[in-house]
């Protein structure tokens, strides 16, 4: 959701949430792809968000190696 300058990155929450920049390095990255137009669209179901998401569980480390 570009429109809402959030992001759920550490740079973001460590730096925007506290003030010491504007935005993270992934919002700036969205408005230069939004304003060349170089990005791809999804529009996606609601249903779909488990099968997404599933790709970013297996990824990520469990609470045994952080």
């Amino acid at each position: 959701m570009p429109e809402t300058n959030f992001c759920n990155c550490n740079d973001f929450f460590f730096r925007v949430m506290g003030f010491k920049r504007q935005v993270c390095y992934h919002i700036i990255a969205q408005k230069i792809a939004d304003n060349l137009k170089r990005y791809n669209e999804f529009k996606l179901r609601d249903s779909d968000y488990d099968r997404i998401t599933e790709k970013w569980r297996l990824e990520r480390p469990s609470e045994a190696e952080e």
